[in-house]
């Protein structure tokens, strides 16, 4: 169920999408709405102003094409799997796949991030978004959480061996007899309240 924080989270993408989709003067999003948050001046100045700055360092001499906002699939390889990602954009011979993070708590790395790979892999092949990777020698996966940003540089084949990777593990997910695994992703997860490997050690006692 969305959260405050969560709601907060949706305002500033929606904020920033607005800013670049549009390319509105970027102080007009103050007074913007989601659900019961409200984009404050403070807000602004704490999260999308830093976060624009930031940008800049990915794109210094605003050459970068990209769209925001924008459905991937992964239909050819997972049917009903689709993500959205938050900017996909091209530099040169380079592939961008950016992700803002507007959460205090948790610092999110670029490095082998998942979901990255993930929006990369089904942006590679959704009609919308191939024409960043088209060719492309590099794929970079960026992670802008204020005041942070996070990067790192792949490959294409990188990309493509996390997808067989990820049909692999979605294989054995599907087994009735599928392992178990608790880790740093259980944080967010609704379901431990009947996970086996969550709830075991408290059956056993």
């Amino acid at each position: 169920k969305e959260n405050q924080y969560m709601a907060r989270g949706t305002l500033c993408h929606n904020a920033n999408d607005a800013i670049l989709s549009t390319a509105v003067p970027p102080r007009s999003v103050i007074g913007m709405k989601y659900a019961d948050e409200v984009l404050t001046e403070e807000l602004y100045e704490e999260k999308i102003k830093p976060s624009l700055i930031l940008l800049e360092e990915v794109d210094p001499d605003q050459k970068m094409e990209y769209v925001t906002e924008v459905e991937v699939s992964l239909n050819h390889l997972i049917p009903g799997v689709f993500g959205n990602a938050d900017l996909i954009g091209r530099i040169g011979n380079r592939a961008i796949v950016l992700d803002w993070k507007f959460g205090d708590g948790v610092p999110v790395g670029a490095e082998e991030n998942e979901q990255g790979l993930f929006y990369a892999l089904a942006a590679m092949h959704t009609p919308a978004t191939k024409w960043a990777f088209d060719g492309a020698g590099e794929v970079e996966i960026v992670i802008i959480q204020p005041p942070h940003i996070r990067r790192w540089v792949t490959t294409p084949a990188r990309v493509v061996t996390f997808g067989n990777e990820l049909v692999e593990a979605v294989k054995m997910s599907e087994r009735d007899d599928a392992p178990f695994a608790a880790g740093e992703w259980c944080r967010f997860c609704a379901a431990k309240p009947i996970c086996p490997k969550m709830t075991g050690a408290v059956d056993r006692a």
